[in-house]
């Protein structure tokens, strides 16, 4: 499973390979399951050899630290098998409190308010 370093909060596609775990046909779907994790989707990618490639979207709103996770490939049938896995969930970044967008405004507003006076600086002058 790759990454297997997940942000508190952030949506994150895991790259998940499983290699062949019964005899027969490739599981048809995959759940994944773990305290504090929100899967949002599975989609299978494609097959690489005997193995199974998925893309699965996660939200980790659990306490950050390891998270153990289950992988379970389900087959036709219904029949499942079970991997254990872990993700390392980590805090999200803070957002920076300096109010970017307050000076941006701000400096917009004085070079316009600028250019009014120094138009009307010139007019006088004529």
């Amino acid at each position: 499973m790759q990454p297997r370093l997940v942000e508190q909060g952030v949506i994150t596609q895991l790259r998940v390979e499983l290699p062949r775990l019964r005899p027969g046909p490739a599981p048809q779907r995959i759940e994944v399951e773990g305290a504090g994790i929100h899967v949002l989707s599975t989609r299978l990618q494609g097959r690489k050899e005997s193995e199974t490639v998925w893309s699965v979207r996660v939200r980790a709103d659990g306490p950050a630290g390891q998270l153990p996770l289950i992988l379970r490939a389900v087959y036709p049938g219904g029949e499942a098998v079970e991997v254990n896995n872990s993700l390392t969930v980590v805090p999200a970044a803070e957002a920076s409190s300096f109010p970017w967008a307050i000076v941006v405004g701000g400096t917009l507003l004085a070079l316009v308010l600028a250019l009014v006076l120094l138009r009307l600086a010139r007019r006088r002058t004529e």
